[in-house]
């Protein structure tokens, strides 16, 4: 699989696990931005691989809503959305059914001696 020149983002990328990911991930030419707590990122100081950019949780907050304040506000948004779609009984269950419409038979449930489950002996 080639995911050069590709992006990734990789949570608690500070330390363990997530820097290893990071690391393997910028090693392989991809652009790598680690998400971490402030405190982790701190720790890790100076130990950050080439190619990846940690980033704490409050500046992705931050970096977020600079985004979302960038673009029309959803009220703007909204008349430019298409068209409302039609309540009805049928659009409800086509969208997401909440509960079965007809009757269902409960599962029985199983015991280990029932002949069943039992894996087959050989």
């Amino acid at each position: 699989m080639n995911i050069q020149e590709t992006t990734a983002q990789v949570t608690g990328a500070a330390s363990g696990l997530g820097a290893a990911t990071a690391k393997r991930l910028a090693d392989a030419g991809t652009t790598v931005f680690g998400l971490d707590l402030q405190q982790s990122i701190e720790r890790a100081g100076d130990n950050v691989p080439d190619g990846v950019t940690l980033l704490g949780t409050f500046n992705v907050m931050r970096l977020a809503a600079y985004a979302i304040a960038k673009t029309d506000t959803v009220g703007e948004q909204a008349p430019r959305s298409g068209r409302p779609l039609p309540l009805t009984p049928r659009s409800a269950r086509r969208i997401r059914p909440t509960r079965p419409t007809r009757p269902t038979r409960p599962t029985r449930p199983t015991r280990p001696d029932d002949r069943r489950t039992r894996l087959p002996q050989r």
